[in-house]
């Protein structure tokens, strides 16, 4: 399955918060960044040390990722907007497994 994110790191945090003005995560939180602080809901950019440690407790394993165009480290030859994450099921817990980060935004799974 894979599952679509805004994702950031040490390197890329400045960019995607002050740089990067036309799409920029301005309002930084503990493991997340948010457009706006009005709509918590909205979009929002995860930290990938944040997102690996909530995998650990979860029943998903991360397979494969390819960042998109909007934090400018998209891979060459590919254009999607948002980051994708490639994960396998190991136990079904899915839902469970990633109740705290359904409270920020509704995860747009694709089975394929």
């Amino acid at each position: 399955m894979s599952i679509y994110f805004f994702l950031y790191n040490d390197e890329n945090e400045n960019y995607i918060s002050n740089v990067n003005k036309s799409f920029c995560f301005s309002y930084g939180r503990e493991g997340y960044r948010l457009m706006s602080e009005k709509v918590t809901s909205a979009n929002i950019a995860f930290k990938e040390e944040f997102l690996a440690q909530m995998l650990k407790n979860s029943s998903l394993k991360l397979e494969n990722k390819i960042y998109g165009t909007w934090a400018g480290q998209s891979q060459k030859g590919l254009h999607d907007f948002q980051d994708i994450l490639i994960f396998e099921k190991v136990e079904f817990r899915l839902y469970a497994s990633f109740a705290p980060l359904r409270r920020f935004f509704h995860l747009r799974i694709l089975r394929f």
